[in-house]
């Protein structure tokens, strides 16, 4: 895990593996969390302490809110939307451009 901090456009610190890989032009908001191999789109914004697990993959565009949580193996498209303190289980499959409302838990 390398420890990010104030890089431009990441807030405070963010643990990111040394696998993870990073697009361009994202948002991270402090503490937030990216697991080994994840793939993380260009232009993605990450909210405080969101978390993205192994494996997982997160499309352009894409708006995850802070204390999200997204599970091992999980794919969010492109230009999905998932607010404050959702919750993606493992290796779950989000479409591009779906919205959700804040404190779900999607199986």
């Amino acid at each position: 895990m390398q420890l990010w901090r104030r890089k431009k456009a990441i807030q405070g610190f963010a643990q990111v593996s040394d696998t993870a890989h990073l697009g361009k032009d994202i948002e991270m908001g402090f503490w937030t969390r990216i697991g080994a191999k994840a793939h993380i789109g260009d232009k993605v914004e990450l909210g405080g302490w969101a978390r993205v697990g192994e494996g997982s993959k997160i499309g352009e565009g894409a708006i995850i809110g802070s204390h999200a949580e997204i599970g091992k193996n999980a794919v969010i498209g492109a230009g999905a939307v998932l607010p404050d303190h959702v919750r993606v289980c493992d290796d779950v499959v989000i479409e591009a451009g779906r919205v959700f409302e804040g404190h779900e838990l999607v199986t």
